[in-house]
């Protein structure tokens, strides 16, 4: 009798056990399934996102090159960025930033705009350019990688 108190005890435990690994394999399966599918989202997002901004900047090279000229219409098109450029073709050049600090010094309006985003080893965002930008124009840059 206590022998088969005894393995039914260990033959519920066992049971038990199995319907919790049972539960744990479902979760991380489902789990996974949405993972790949929000990554397969997100792909198509960024492609999505790229074509998008190709037609823009393909729009903003005729209407800046009939406004500034040919030369600089091409190099917005390329993401170059210039000394004393208006925010406005920054922001059509390299697109919005990753991060962006803003403050006032002396009446100034100042602003730091930075631009790819990684996250270190420490799991601290870190970026690769800094633009400076006084009064809504670009005052200088950093390349901080």
């Amino acid at each position: 009798m206590k022998e088969a108190l005894f393995y039914l005890g260990n033959i519920s435990i066992i049971g038990y056990i199995a319907t919790m690994v049972g539960k744990q394999l479902y979760e991380s399966r489902k789990i996974n399934n949405w993972q790949q599918s929000a990554q397969a989202e997100f792909e198509t997002a960024r492609q999505e996102m790229n074509l998008i901004r190709r037609d823009h900047l393909a729009t903003i090279t005729q209407v800046y090159s009939n406004q500034y000229g040919n030369d600089l219409a091409q190099q917005l098109e390329r993401g170059i960025f210039f000394e004393d450029m208006p925010m406005i073709l920054l922001l059509t050049s390299m697109g919005q930033p990753d991060k962006i600090l803003d403050g006032n010094y002396k009446g100034v309006m100042t602003s730091k705009w930075y631009y790819g985003e990684s996250t270190n080893r420490l799991g601290n965002p870190s970026y690769d350019l800094e633009i400076s930008l006084e009064n809504y124009r670009v005052v200088g840059w950093k390349n901080l990688k």
